[in-house]
C-alpha cells in the first residue's frame, strides 16, 4: 500500500508569498532582496509566543504589544501577518527574522470589507523612530502590497479598510488610500493593482 503525502496539516505559521524589500548593501547603494510575507497561525502557541517575543524584543512599540495581546486574547481567531527574513521552517518562526506585523480582518473567505488593524515595523528600521541610519526601508508599504496581492485572489473583498491617526495620512496616500471619512482611508478593489507603487 502506498501512502500519499499532502502538506495539508498546519503546523505553524503560513507562507504567504516572497516579496522584494529595499535594503541598503555594504557600498550604500539601495537595492532590492527577497523577504517573505507569512500568516501566523494564532491557533498554535509557538506562534503566539513568537509574538510576544517579539513585544520584547522591540520593547512594545509600533504596535507589537497591540499584536500580541490580540493574539492572546483571540487565539485562533486573530488574523496576524508578518514580514520575514526566515526562509523556511515556519512551524517555528523565529522572531528576531520579523521585521513587520499587522493584524487584519479575517481573509479567507472575506467578503466586502477587509480591515487591517494594527500595522508595524521592527522599531530599527521604522521612519519614525529611525530614517536617518536604517539600513531596510519601505516594511509597512511592502506589506500592505503584499496584503492586497492576496486580497486580489478573492474576488468577493471589495476594499482594504484603514481607520488610521492623523500622522498616517500621507502614508495611506502614497499607498492610493482615499480618504472616506476624518479616520477612514479605502483602497477600492478596482485599485489593488495601483497599491503601492
Amino acid at each position: 500500500m502506498q501512502v500519499q503525502q499532502t502538506n495539508n496539516v498546519q503546523f505553524g505559521a503560513k507562507f504567504i508569498s516572497s516579496v522584494p524589500l529595499r535594503v541598503k548593501n555594504d557600498s550604500g547603494k539601495w537595492i532590492n532582496e527577497s523577504v517573505n510575507f507569512i500568516k501566523l497561525e494564532t491557533s498554535k502557541s509557538a506562534d503566539v509566543k513568537a509574538l510576544e517575543r517579539l513585544e520584547h524584543l522591540w520593547g512594545g512599540k509600533n504596535l507589537s504589544g497591540g499584536v500580541a495581546e490580540e493574539a492572546r486574547i483571540l487565539g485562533g481567531k486573530s488574523q496576524i501577518f508578518a514580514l520575514t527574513n526566515q526562509t523556511g521552517d515556519y512551524k517555528n518562526v523565529n522572531h528576531k527574522d520579523i521585521l513587520g506585523i499587522m493584524s487584519t480582518d479575517k481573509v479567507y473567505l472575506a467578503n466586502g470589507d477587509v480591515s487591517i488593524y494594527k500595522l508595524g515595523s521592527d522599531p530599527i528600521f521604522a521612519y519614525e523612530q529611525n530614517h536617518r541610519h536604517r539600513s531596510v526601508k519601505h516594511i509597512a508599504t511592502t506589506m500592505v502590497k503584499a496584503f492586497t496581492d492576496l486580497l486580489s485572489k478573492n474576488k468577493n473583498v471589495e476594499s482594504i479598510v484603514v481607520h488610521s491617526e492623523p500622522q498616517d495620512t500621507r502614508f495611506l496616500e502614497r499607498l492610493n488610500f482615499n480618504q472616506t471619512a476624518p479616520d477612514r482611508f479605502e483602497l477600492r478593489r478596482e485599485n489593488f493593482a495601483n497599491a503601492a507603487k
